[in-house]
């Protein structure tokens, strides 16, 4: 049985890693346990299968705005002693102030290869770009969802660029385009819990897995960490 844990920072990287996860996994015996931390964990259901009937068990924890990186190696040795082979970890860079420096992406990557090796385990914390929300630009019919007008050349007139050809990476505020465009037909996109999961409900996460994959590293990064737990 392979057990894995994935450590979130909020509620878009949980609702959308749930999402993918019961898609991505939807043929396997898989059982996928929800947490969330805040004075303390909060159990928050199961899906797919029962624990002791799943092949595949998974625990996703939202931490919260907590430090993912210093959540993971803080329970490294209770997390192995509970049998996990896979732990992964995913926040993005965002600090909302310029005053502070991004992560260092090649000093992350590097304290993953060394924790990994000393603790025999599949570690790895991964940087979504600025916020998650890149990742779901990469297939944008999600916004026809919230307005029927809301097209991709209506997208990209509003935005200023082109959503299939530009860096998605290199967007400052992700999250501030989809309320920018949202906001042009009276709407808006502010991270509250319903429209986080109005959005991944009707995002085309099949297209981002299987098409819009390699054009963003992060999301590759993810996705192949994710493949490897579930082997």
């Amino acid at each position: 049985m392979t057990r894995a844990v994935i450590v979130v920072e909020g509620k878009s990287e949980f609702i959308f890693v749930q999402t993918f996860i019961q898609q991505l996994a939807g043929t396997l015996k898989y059982s996928l346990t929800l947490f969330t931390l805040r004075d303390r964990v909060i159990a928050e259901g199961t899906r797919g299968y029962p624990e002791e009937e799943a092949s595949f068990r998974i625990q996703l924890i939202n931490v919260e705005g907590e430090r993912v990186r210093s959540y993971i190696e803080d329970n490294l040795a209770a997390l192995k002693q509970k049998g996990m082979v896979c732990i992964l970890g995913l926040h993005d860079r965002y600090t909302g102030s310029k005053r502070k420096a991004p992560p260092n992406v090649s000093a992350n990557e590097a304290r993953d290869t060394r924790l990994s090796a000393q603790w025999g385990l599949l570690i790895s914390v991964t940087i979504a770009c600025q916020e998650v929300e890149a990742w779901f630009l990469g297939a944008p019919s999600f916004f026809l969802a919230f307005h029927n007008s809301l097209d991709l050349d209506t997208i990209n007139d509003v935005l200023g660029y082109q959503l299939t050809t530009c860096d998605l990476e290199t967007i400052p505020h992700p999250a501030a385009e989809i309320d920018k465009a949202l906001r042009s037909v009276g709407m808006s996109y502010t991270k509250k819990t319903a429209e986080i999961y109005r959005l991944v409900t009707n995002l085309d996460i099949e297209e981002l897995y299987l098409t819009q994959r390699t054009r963003i590293p992060s999301w590759d990064k993810f996705c192949g960490n994710l493949e490897q737990c579930l082997q």
